[in-house]
């Protein structure tokens, strides 16, 4: 059991990383806080594929792709 722990403990407690001052510079991401119109969700509904499994809210895709 001695040889586990040294082990574990060589394998879980190394040095903490250097702190760096490094800044990477990015341009700020467009991002639209609007909800979808009309025409943006019917764009995205025809790119669904109909026969993909269902997602987190188990409605398969044939289901917005034949009555939407």
């Amino acid at each position: 059991m001695k040889r586990w722990a040294e082990f574990s403990e060589g394998q879980f407690n190394w040095p903490a990383a250097p702190a760096t001052s490094v800044r990477l510079s990015c341009p700020p991401w467009p991002v639209t806080t609007d909800p979808p119109n009309e025409e943006e969700v019917r764009k995205e509904l025809q790119l669904l594929k109909r026969y993909k499994s269902p997602g987190p809210d188990d409605l398969p895709p044939a289901l917005f792709k034949r009555w939407w």
